[in-house]
């Protein structure tokens, strides 16, 4: 190599996890969302979501002022300022229930929520690299480690994620929501 050759990792993709702390108290009050929240559901694909009434309600700042301490704790890390709630939603997966590839849209972050999730019957939410462009095997899959109830996740939405089918009797239900910039004007 000589002087003006270099190697680098163009563009790193952040993920962050955090365990919520005061989890049972924070737990029983973003339930009290959900209650709220499936007043209407839907059937979409094989979940079951409140998606598409997510704008009927605004969960943000409640959901803001719950995880402050967490979300602050991931801004810092990632140098974010002056980003927001954009919008929320609640996923239960029942037995044989799984949500197919998707991703949140190409600007801003998402979140994953762990509300009802054991580890013992439950799978992660599966990533898919963005840049598998030499590996189509197991390496271009990611599943997070240590996630149970109580666990926060946030990554770029633009990465395809998906969730296996629920193969047990017990739901698996999530709280996510977007983080987006503000609005440039």
């Amino acid at each position: 190599m000589n002087e003006s050759d270099y190697n680098l990792g163009l563009f790193a993709t952040p993920f962050c996890h955090r365990k919520i702390k005061n989890w049972k108290e924070k737990k029983a009050q973003l339930l009290k969302l959900k209650v709220e929240k499936h007043v209407k559901h839907v059937k979409e694909e094989n979940i079951i979501t409140d998606f598409p009434f997510s704008n009927e309600h605004n969960y943000s700042q409640k959901i803001e002022e719950i995880l402050k301490e967490e979300l602050n704790s991931i801004y810092m890390c990632l140098g974010i300022k002056d980003y927001f709630i954009k919008n929320s939603w609640i996923e239960v997966a029942n037995k044989n229930m799984d949500h197919q590839v998707h991703n949140h849209g190409a600007i801003g972050l998402s979140a994953i929520v762990y509300l009802d999730y054991n580890p013992k019957y439950h799978s992660p939410t599966g990533f898919i690299s963005p840049t598998n462009l030499f590996d189509t095997g197991s390496s271009s899959l990611y599943f997070p480690d240590n996630i149970d109830d109580g666990s926060l996740v946030v990554f770029p939405s633009v990465i395809n994620h998906f969730s296996k089918r629920n193969d047990s009797d017990i739901p698996r239900t999530i709280l996510s929501f977007n983080i987006d910039p503000p609005l440039v004007t």
